[in-house]
């Protein structure tokens, strides 16, 4: 017998569907549990989705098919980690990987390639993925009284109508099937607005061979962009070099879509590069206040110098914006001061383990400074949920400009894999005098041909998505507020009792972020509740719109 738990719960009867809401174009996700009785060594899990009876969609009209909808199956991979901190700590079990096959053994190696003469006795050594599981079905093995976690990932067609959509959970043993849990999807009549906020990730590809580290073939780089400007982000950072391969990366980059590029140091010719669509970024420097508390070989001379040069530099770039980060929001007076380092970027982006008092402040700090603030974390770590508040609600509570988190993947030095967290990561990277080995920086991780997700990943796309959501209902509010309409004014003024209560939960000091030990950022807040309070803002989203219709 097998039983299924949704959101902390049972589902006792077959005939008790799971309830799913999104709108058009919008990416949900359904997290869930089964339970057995008995071993199944070949166990099948597959999320469908297919037309209510009841819907109003007709899926003869040629601008809606069947096959818009997307539904992508995982089982969540439950393996050991160095803690779920940013550094290695003690071996815990964690649920991390997304996987079609959990059975499966992740096999990577490197691979030697000689690209010129100097390197004939210590030839280049690049990274080889493992092989993965592309079929379309979550497998795994089930031992009697075990329970499994499984990650369906459902992609809205974007242009559907409004209605009532139904999905179905398939649990198979072998092509035998043992249960099916019929899934429903409400389609809002809303359409979610693009704020105007940036959401920025790090990322380290190359496309220049030179950099074996971090090499991606074309094919690679374009299929990991396109994930990350499909989970929400519209900034990411290129790190070429060479003048031709860097104007190659942002041509692919803006023919993605992605709206702002940063560049950061070492930089191509500058003067030489070509934004046809971006917003160009200049990265000054990296945490100057801790390289120059802790310079070891540089002296604080040459590290002001080099921020300083690069902010002349910038000036050489049309239209191009600044971008400094640091760990201190103090530092920041002195970038401000002309007679001190000066050159104060026009994005100041902090470390929000270490800034979290600053947050309280934004708004009238707004009208002190030219500069916007954006905050970063090491989102690698193994806490969903984390990721989730601060690409989302958080986010919206501290009125930051954006967000700047650590990263996509950074892989470890050679010979060391990113499969393993208790092997050497950067073994010369220390945080300001901290001398403790970091884990591996992976929010996604390689493999052979393409990626592997996890559930921090598909946390970030759902904080972005309440993140719009956030913004889309502060739109309602003001229009309905300021309405002739009296029933959309009292409807307003409740909705906003209504956030009002759900933000107070959202405390910008005391949410655990770089704990060792705490999962989750809010140990009030249960992990289902952040899918409650982006339904309760859908729903008055909802209202409102047909109020102010009417």
């Amino acid at each position: 017998m097998l039983q299924l738990i949704y959101q902390d719960r049972p589902i006792e009867n077959r005939s008790d569907a799971l309830h799913l809401a999104g709108t058009a174009g919008e990416t949900i996700a359904l997290k869930f549990d089964i339970n057995s009785d008995a071993i199944i060594d070949d166990f099948r899990v597959t999320v469908d989705v297919s037309r209510s009876p009841n819907s109003p969609v007709d899926f003869t009209d040629p601008g809606i098919t069947q096959t818009d909808w997307c539904a992508e199956t995982f089982v969540v991979k439950t393996w050991q980690s160095a803690g779920i901190g940013i550094y290695q700590a003690e071996a815990m079990l964690v649920d991390e990987l997304l996987v079609k096959d959990d059975r499966l053994e992740l096999k990577d190696s490197y691979r030697s390639k000689i690209q010129n003469w100097r390197e004939i006795l210590k030839p280049s050594k690049f990274y080889k993925g493992p092989e993965i599981a592309s079929h379309k079905d979550a497998r795994t093995k089930v031992l009697a009284g075990e329970s499994k976690k499984f990650y369906a990932r459902i992609k809205i067609p974007p242009h559907i109508k409004e209605g009532h959509y139904s999905a179905h959970i398939t649990c198979q043993s072998g092509k035998e099937t043992l249960q099916t849990i019929p899934v429903s999807i409400d389609i809002a009549p809303i359409s979610l607005i693009t704020p105007p906020h940036t959401f920025f990730l790090w990322y380290k590809g190359r496309l220049n061979p030179r950099c074996p580290q971090h090499f991606v073939s074309e094919s690679l780089f374009r299929l990991q962009l396109q994930d990350i400007r499909d989970h929400g982000f519209n900034c990411i950072s290129l790190t070429e070099t060479d003048t031709s391969t860097a104007q190659r990366a942002i041509n692919i980059a803006e023919e993605i879509g992605f709206e702002k590029i940063v560049l950061p140091p070492p930089f191509p010719e500058l003067t030489k590069l070509c934004f046809k669509k971006a917003q160009p970024i200049i990265y000054l420097s990296d945490e100057l206040d801790t390289r120059i508390e802790f310079p070891g070989s540089d002296s604080p001379e040459a590290l002001i110098g080099h921020h300083q040069q690069n902010w002349k530099r910038a000036r050489t770039v049309e239209k191009a914006k600044t971008l400094v980060s640091l760990v201190s929001h103090t530092f920041t007076k002195r970038l401000q001061n002309e007679t001190d380092i000066g050159h104060c970027a026009d994005i100041i982006s902090l470390y929000l383990n270490r800034n979290r008092e600053f947050f309280q402040f934004t708004e009238q700090l707004q009208n002190s400074t030219s500069s916007q603030f954006f905050y970063y974390w090491q989102c690698y770590m193994e806490k969903p949920n984390l990721n989730r508040v601060l690409a989302g609600t958080y986010l919206w509570k501290s009125g930051a400009a954006g967000i700047s988190p650590y990263c996509y993947q950074h892989m470890p030095v050679y010979p060391n894999s990113p499969f393993n967290d208790f092997d050497e990561w950067e073994p010369d990277f220390h945080e300001g005098g901290i001398n403790r080995p970091f884990k591996d920086h992976m929010t996604t991780y390689p493999s052979r041909d393409g990626i592997i997700p996890t559930l921090q990943w598909e946390a970030l796309r759902e904080g972005i998505t309440d993140f719009k959501y956030w913004f889309t209902l502060h739109h309602w509010l003001e229009k309905a507020l300021t309405s002739e309409n009296r029933e959309a004014r009292e409807y307003a003024s409740e909705a906003r009792t209504r956030t009002n209560k759900i933000l107070s939960r959202i405390n910008l000091i005391t949410i655990s972020i770089n704990s060792e030990t705490e999962l989750e950022p809010y140990p009030s807040i249960e992990p289902h509740e952040y899918d409650h309070f982006r339904n309760e803002i859908r729903n008055d989203i909802v209202a409102l719109s047909r109020l102010l219709h009417t």
